[in-house]
């Protein structure tokens, strides 16, 4: 059965599909689709889902990237894409991931290399975004958020990711100020 990903390749949504497949060890087919609407290829073939990635398995198409590594691990079981059986650990972080940090991440990249990418990919985001885009300023705006985020992801323990938001409530507002900056 031909696995084929729809994708452009700035997505960081599809390359988490693109390494999942790699893990699983598949070969695939690729299909590069439009960074910005319109996508009438895309629109037709997934009924009016607009998103990246879209995986096509023979006549199947599966959207969203959970709804893909379900789709693969129930197929291809090995290698497992969640090992120790810590699914549940998994859609935590990706739930996590997939929204403020993605979004905060997203937007500071985009802002800080605004000149790299097309104006129409900028309105695109914007009004996916719901929000306008000050490009020159939101590099600078998001890179806090970023830092944020990304300290919610660091834990004593080294494993346990959930385990530092819980910690950083009980620390002071200067402990929780060094850990956003690094100091």
């Amino acid at each position: 059965m031909t696995v084929v990903l729809h994708h452009y390749w700035g997505s960081n949504y599809a390359e988490k599909a693109r390494l999942m497949l790699g893990l699983k060890g598949l070969e695939w087919e690729s299909v590069i689709i439009p960074d910005v609407m319109p996508k009438p290829d895309l629109v037709a073939l997934t009924g009016g889902y607009s998103k990246t990635p879209v995986l096509q398995i023979g006549a199947d198409v599966y959207c969203d990237t959970k709804r893909i590594a379900d789709e693969l691990e129930a197929r291809w079981p090995t290698p497992t894409l969640f090992p120790g059986g810590r699914r549940g650990f998994a859609d935590i972080v990706q739930y996590w991931a997939d929204g403020a940090m993605t979004l905060a991440g997203g937007r500071y990249l985009i802002g800080r290399s605004h000149e790299n990418w097309r104006p129409e990919f900028h309105a695109d985001r914007a009004k996916l975004w719901g929000v306008p885009v000050d490009l020159e300023r939101e590099g600078y705006r998001r890179a806090d958020s970023l830092r944020k985020d990304s300290c919610l992801a660091r834990s004593r323990d080294g494993d346990r990711p959930w385990q530092a938001h819980r910690d950083r409530r009980r620390k002071s507002a200067g402990d929780r100020a060094r850990c956003v900056t690094g100091e």
